[in-house]
């Protein structure tokens, strides 16, 4: 758990936020506090008190939660290929949730969890947001 100090209205106190293992590892991965969707899109930060204002894609709530103080673990082209999937997966709704991003022979293995509860796999092999999401659609159309 993280406390951070509450600078919202006229009160001034601590906000206790939850902090998951999954969080810690993508900055971009916050739940929305009204209706516990993933499909949120950060919308601004703060550098003090360090917060992230995200936005949810269901629900339209906007709400401010922790930034991580620290960078996300692992290799960062492998990170950054996470943030672009979840990027796409947001911007285009598309029908799925992401699972996980790992390193492959050529590329990323990138793995989702359609709606259906659907485990797909998607060989993305260029870092940019065009062939990603052209990889995915394809994937989740012959799903």
């Amino acid at each position: 758990m993280v406390r951070w100090p509450s600078y919202i209205g006229a009160r001034f106190g601590e906000v206790v936020i939850e902090r998951t293992v999954r969080n810690e590892v993508m900055d971009q991965d916050r739940m929305c506090v009204k209706c516990g969707s993933r499909r949120t899109r950060i919308i601004g930060q703060s550098v003090s008190p360090p917060v992230l204002y995200i936005t949810c894609s269901d629900c339209g709530h906007s709400s401010a939660v922790a930034s991580s103080p620290n960078a996300p673990a692992g290799n960062p082209d492998t990170v950054r290929v996470e943030r672009i999937v979840r990027t796409v997966m947001t911007d285009f709704d598309l029908p799925a949730d992401v699972v996980s991003v790992a390193d492959a022979a050529n590329g990323w293995q990138v793995t989702l969890r359609t709606r259906s509860n659907r485990i797909v796999r998607v060989h993305v092999v260029a870092p940019e947001p065009v062939p990603i999401r052209a990889a995915i659609t394809r994937a989740l159309a012959n799903a």
